[in-house]
């Protein structure tokens, strides 16, 4: 009988999150309004996704939900089969998604279903919130404060709470510039807190690189700061040893096919690969 392995994260396929809402409520001592009473403007998710040979793929993705057709199934077809992260979206950005979805009558939405009913500890979804105050055991830090700590730029241009101004003022882009940003600092503060646990340094070099790489090509000036990366000199070299690796690695499982197609042909087998 073989023993229950528990399902890992899927940290090779990953898509982070960031939900912009508003509230109708504004608490008079200045509080931070029930989540029940938020209403999403906007959703970024930013999918990155790693290849056998050790190479990483971008793409940055917005969803409009007051302009944009079935928003909720946009984003659940953009988290779909990924390792979901989000900073803090078990407490806000998940209930939000579903408490709305629920409001539209939309009920058809795997993804996120499963990452907001995720039991604790689950590897659907990767809350840094909660991974990086040990659920609890520690006070949490902000995603800005955690940043700084790490030399991360986040929250460089507006805070939050100017959301609302901008949304009156129909700055939406502005807003979804700040969302972007988000995604960003959330992504590379995961890199560096998945790599700790794994005790994997290529995991962290080759995401935090290739990312800064990419965030330069794709030439969005919400992204412009992430493209200084701190000791990039040292992360570079570590990045390539990890794809140089991760060749090697599937160079081998070539040649075993390659020699096992060969014994096959020798026993004048039919064997379809």
């Amino acid at each position: 009988m073989t023993r229950y392995q528990p399902k890992q994260f899927e940290d090779r396929h990953i898509a982070v999150l960031d939900l912009e809402a508003l509230s109708g409520e504004q608490p008079e001592d200045g509080s931070f309004p029930p989540w029940p009473t938020f209403t999403p403007i906007l959703a970024s998710v930013l999918q990155a996704d790693r290849n056998s040979y050790g190479e990483w793929s971008f793409s940055l993705e917005t969803v409009r939900f007051f302009e944009d057709d079935e928003p909720f199934e946009q984003v659940d077809e953009l988290i779909r089969a990924r390792g979901l992260i989000t900073f803090n979206g078990a407490g806000f950005d998940l209930p939000v998604l579903m408490l709305s979805a629920q409001k539209a009558r939309c009920f058809q939405l795997p993804a996120l279903t499963a990452a907001a009913t995720q039991p604790k500890f689950g590897n659907v979804h990767y809350d840094l919130a909660q991974r990086c105050s040990n659920y609890g055991a520690v006070r949490g830090g902000t995603l800005e404060q955690l940043c700084s700590a790490l030399s991360i730029p986040a929250k460089f241009d507006m805070h939050g709470d100017q959301v609302g101004e901008l949304y009156d003022n129909g700055e939406i882009d502005r807003i979804e510039a700040y969302c972007g940003s988000d995604v960003a600092a959330t992504l590379m503060l995961y890199a560096h807190q998945r790599a700790m646990e794994i005790g994997d340094p290529l995991y962290h070099a080759s995401l935090i690189t290739q990312f800064a790489r990419w965030a330069m090509q794709d030439g969005r000036e919400c992204l412009r700061p992430f493209t200084q990366v701190r000791q990039l000199d040292q992360l570079l070299p570590i990045s390539l040893r990890g794809q140089i690796a991760a060749a090697e690695q599937v160079a081998g499982v070539n040649a075993e096919w390659r020699d096992k197609r060969a014994l096959d042909a020798s026993f004048g087998e039919a064997v379809r690969y």
